[in-house]
């Protein structure tokens, strides 16, 4: 593969693993991010939802502080009291007949039945105060508003539910939160105590209901019984309630009431919808209320999916531009490189042809060279063949000496055979020693012609040497030479 494909391909590759991480990182620490400011949005809004709750009980309370004081109140209870007691032992049954089983307008309307028509005393005092109480029921929003003798009976309601004439402390709702708080003012009769009772189910309302009371004072100061509310829910579930139509809901939960704030990162709410929950808990007077927060999942995962897809969209894009620059920077950067291979090329063509040349000629100043040494080792093998024969010669003088001793001690006594025998030997040692002085010659002769064969033998490597070294530089163009 080419430099200039190897290289916008390289280039490709790192944006790509660059992009990849830093799109990884930077979409894991976004959700991290939204994630966390949406846990923190859905605890602050039910933070913000509890506390709008706990003051909507508190105006219950400053009301019920106020109420229990008003003339209306102080004059009804005792008014109230007595009448039902002048019914008898069977009050609670007598007037449930006239109020609920005679009561012509429906379950919801009953609180408009003004007076039963029996001339009773308690229809007296019921024509007297009930126009009034309704009027406050509905200013404040209540469900129902009741009179409480010490006794614990229910001298009075305005909803005219089956509760009435009822007996907190004996009766079938001694233990609802009506009767709790009735039990708890009892304990705190100083008309500055408002007791409230959570969400509890509450047969006579058909559903769970939160009440709240306070002490009724006589003008001693003593309690002359206990003014109580039931607490609007509906009201106080609006107050609580909120949506913000993109999955976000907050709630107060009547049906299940937690000790504490509770945080759930993946859950399933009533629905069956995967939500983010926080639960928490508002408390007032010593009653507990859950108020739960739900973020869908969908929701909340809706814009991370979106920031994922606009990553992606963006990473291919920047690794695009990235393959272009790549392609264009190969390009520009490979357009001198590949200028200067042609010249680099060129240059080495021309290096291997001059080195070809060169070759061609060593290789002639070989070939001389050789035909050199062939000959000199002609003419050494020349005067290797005199250099043997001067010695034949040498071993024939040493047997003709041999032959003249002999010849002396036989000639010994004849004086002058001997002088002439003598004579003839020393002109026959004359030559010889003629004859050895130029072997001597020859000698020295063919150690020089030796020498000059062992350097023509020594630059002849050196040139093979030099040869083969140019053959190796020129490559592929000087295998063959070499």
């Amino acid at each position: 593969m080419r430099l200039i494909v190897k290289l916008p391909l390289a280039m490709a590759g790192l944006s790509a693993l660059a992009i990849i991480a830093a799109s990884t990182i930077a979409t894991y620490t976004a959700e991290e991010l939204m994630l966390s400011m949406d846990k923190d949005r859905l605890i602050s809004m039910v933070h913000s939802r509890r506390d709008a709750f706990l003051t909507k009980l508190d105006d219950v309370k400053r009301d019920l502080l106020l109420q229990n004081t008003n003339p209306q109140i102080t004059k009804s209870v005792p008014a109230f009291r007595r009448a039902f007691e002048v019914l008898g032992s069977n009050a609670g049954a007598y007037v449930r007949q006239q109020y609920i089983d005679k009561n012509n307008n429906a379950r919801e309307d009953r609180d408009k039945l003004l007076d039963a028509g029996d001339g009773s005393p308690y229809s007296q005092v019921h024509r007297s105060f009930h126009g009034w109480f309704t009027e406050l029921v509905k200013a404040r929003g209540l469900h129902d508003l009741f009179l409480i003798s010490e006794k614990g009976d229910l001298i009075y309601t305005n909803a005219k539910e089956v509760d009435l004439g009822t007996n907190l402390v004996n009766g079938p709702y001694a233990d609802t939160g009506l009767a709790k708080v009735f039990k708890e003012v009892l304990k705190h009769p100083d008309g500055k105590y408002v007791a409230f009772a959570d969400s509890q189910p509450y047969a006579p309302s058909g559903g769970n209901a939160s009440f709240a009371a306070t002490a009724v004072l006589n003008s001693e100061g003593k309690l002359d019984g206990v003014l109580a509310v039931q607490l609007p829910m509906k009201q106080i579930m609006e107050v609580v309630a909120y949506d913000d139509g993109n999955g976000m809901s907050v709630f107060l939960d009547t049906e299940d009431i937690h000790s504490g704030a509770k945080f759930l990162a993946d859950t399933v709410n009533d629905n069956g919808e995967a939500v983010m929950a926080y639960h928490d808990v508002a408390e007032f007077q010593g009653a507990k209320w859950t108020i739960e927060g739900d973020y869908k999942n969908e929701n909340i995962y809706a814009p991370i999916w979106m920031l994922i897809n606009r990553v992606v969209i963006s990473a291919i894009i920047v690794l695009v531009l990235s393959v272009g620059v790549g392609v264009l920077f190969a390009h520009l950067l490979m357009r001198p490189i590949l200028a200067l291979g042609r010249t680099f090329e060129k240059e080495v063509l021309t290096g291997i042809e001059e080195v070809s040349g060169a070759a061609v000629e060593v290789r002639g100043s070989a070939e001389t060279m050789v035909a050199s040494t062939e000959e000199t080792s002609k003419q050494s093998t020349v005067v290797r063949e005199a250099s043997n024969q001067a010695a034949q010669n040498v071993s024939t003088v040493a047997a003709a000496v041999e032959q003249m001793d002999g010849a002396v001690r036989e000639i010994s006594r004849s004086v002058h055979e001997t002088g002439q025998l003598v004579n003839q030997t020393a002109d026959q040692a004359n030559q010889t020693g003629q004859v050895m002085k130029d072997l001597s010659h020859a000698t020295e002769e063919i150690g020089k012609v030796m020498s000059l064969i062992q350097d023509v033998a020594d630059q002849t490597n050196l040139l093979a040497l030099n040869a083969a070294i140019e053959a190796a530089r020129a490559g592929e163009a000087g295998r063959g030479f070499a």
